[in-house]
């Protein structure tokens, strides 16, 4: 008697509000964790590739590689990208304190304060780290 054993992969998919790592087995991170200027990927730095190239004052929408105005991000106002993924509004606070601000929201900042922190725009690439991770000074352009 001869017992056969067909091993059959599983692979994950990942939802269209996400993105693809190239590890293996394949591991998917939150698409608002694309071009965040944080690599998530555990091979690399592959989800912080080919990432729109916005303005100091933008919001990069990595699904349509539209830059919107960083007063869009966290309006309340969904789809401002115009993708359908709503990644504006991803990882935005909606109480009183931190609406319409730049949300801190790294890692870093989570394992440092235990929560997020929100400041206002002004202080986004303005050239000084005040968020506890710096990722209020990720991704700016240089003037």
């Amino acid at each position: 008697m001869i017992i056969l054993f067909i091993v059959v992969p599983i692979k994950e998919t990942c939802t269209e509000n996400q993105f693809a790592c190239c590890a293996e087995p394949q591991q998917c991170i939150d698409l608002s964790r694309r071009c965040d200027g944080h690599p998530d990927c555990p091979n690399g730095e592959e989800d912080e590739n080919n990432c729109p190239s916005c303005g100091k004052a933008e919001f990069a929408c990595v699904k349509s590689g539209r830059c919107i105005p960083h007063e869009k991000r966290c309006d309340g106002v969904p789809d401002d990208c115009g993708d359908g993924s709503n990644l504006d509004e991803v990882g935005c606070s909606k109480n009183s304190t931190c609406w319409g601000k730049f949300v801190c929201d790294s890692p870093t900042t989570l394992q440092t304060l235990g929560h997020s922190e929100c400041i206002d725009y002004i202080y986004h690439c303005d050239g000084q780290r005040h968020c506890p991770g710096g990722e209020d000074e990720l991704n700016c352009r240089m003037s």
